[in-house]
């Protein structure tokens, strides 16, 4: 076999590598790592095309996504307690304590997710996966990823240009980390000046987003909350400013990026 696609195989099975360790011990930097194999595995289906919607494999692609949205609720619950827990201001006692009832909740169910996971359907599942890589050629593969590549490329120049940045951001931030994920699998076939520079700027654009969308969710969930429950409280309303314009500070790094790298 080609040893390019024999390392893509390896790398194809990363998702189910940690899987595993994530049962054994679920922990953030497990639940990150899971996550972060989830994505890669979404763009390996991508670019190969792999599972359908009526494959027989369809059912366990699911649920490893329903896993991967219920580790991303546990993982936005700590970024916004960790943020929290900075403040003092009594006012955000409850919000911090509604986070944790949610944390713990996601978690649970993610916990109960994994125990219902049928380990021989995993494997069989990454046991297909393989072997639609390996009726592929290291050229095929890489004609198919620069496909999809130049896909993800038009929609986010199309997103660049569209009139408000900070409606377009989440789309931008799905569409980058995937050209990030197809610019990984290049990586195996060739790196050249231009191919790392252009990789190390998305990189800092798709981290930028990403505080980005971390401030906004906090915002959001910090002003929903005053607004429910509780009277006027400057000092609350005051961390609502800041994170305000941390978003607005953050937005013009994001469009002087997209100005002088696109």
């Amino acid at each position: 076999m080609d040893p390019l696609l024999k390392k893509l195989i390896l790398e194809s099975g990363n998702w189910l590598r940690t899987l595993k360790s994530v049962q054994k011990n679920p922990d953030s930097e497990n639940i990150h790592l899971f996550r972060l194999a989830i994505k890669q595995l979404n763009t390996f289906s991508i670019v190969i095309q792999f599972p359908g919607k009526k494959d027989a494999h369809a059912k366990t692609f699911a649920f490893l996504n329903k896993c991967f949205q219920t580790a991303g609720i546990i993982r936005n619950a700590e970024l916004q307690l960790h943020r929290l827990s900075a403040n003092s201001e009594i006012c955000l006692i409850n919000l911090i304590q509604k986070n944790e009832r949610v944390h713990e909740k996601a978690k649970m169910k993610f916990i109960q997710l994994l125990e219902s996971s049928n380990s021989s359907d995993l494997v069989k599942f990454q046991i297909a996966f393989s072997h639609e890589i390996e009726k592929l050629t290291s050229r095929q593969f890489l004609l198919k990823l620069n496909k999809t590549f130049q896909k993800n490329l038009k929609k986010l120049n199309k997103k660049t240009h569209q009139k408000s940045l900070r409606r377009n951001l989440h789309d931008m931030r799905i569409i980058i980390r995937r050209i990030i994920e197809i610019m990984n699998f290049i990586g195996f076939f060739e790196k050249d000046k231009a191919f790392i520079e252009f990789n190390e700027w998305l990189k800092t654009l798709n981290k930028k987003i990403g505080n980005w969308h971390d401030a906004e969710s906090l915002h959001l969930s910090l002003l929903r909350y005053l607004k429910k429950n509780m009277p006027f409280n400057n000092a609350c309303y005051e961390i609502a400013d800041q994170l305000e314009i941390e978003m607005a500070f953050l937005e013009q790094e994001i469009e002087n990026l997209l100005t002088n790298g696109l």
